[in-house]
């Protein structure tokens, strides 16, 4: 993960954050396995849709965004203590 810190003013900084697929795949995976034992398509049963059938049906920006809503506090966290940050307020987030 590739962190990046800019001082804005006394009280804000701003973070760019790049995460490599191969540290964002395991969320995605969860994220496709979470979509699939929520959803009922017919000829399987609940929970056991194939990966590949639900990124068929709910297209790849839906696990996708899914993935980074699920890991996105764990990677501020990361991204704050690499900055030694300690942040007092919410993060606004652009993805």
């Amino acid at each position: 993960m590739k962190t990046e810190s800019e001082k804005l003013s006394p009280t804000r900084v701003k973070l760019t954050v790049e995460v490599p697929f191969d540290e964002l795949k395991p969320a995605v995976e969860a994220a496709t396995k979470k979509i699939a034992d929520s959803v009922q398509i017919p000829g399987f049963r609940k929970g056991k849709v194939p990966s590949k059938l639900v990124e068929q049906r709910f297209g790849r920006p839906a696990i996708m965004q899914e993935a980074v809503n699920d890991s996105l506090p764990d990677f501020y966290q990361q991204a704050a203590a690499e900055a030694e940050l300690k942040p007092v307020g919410r993060p606004e987030v652009e993805v």
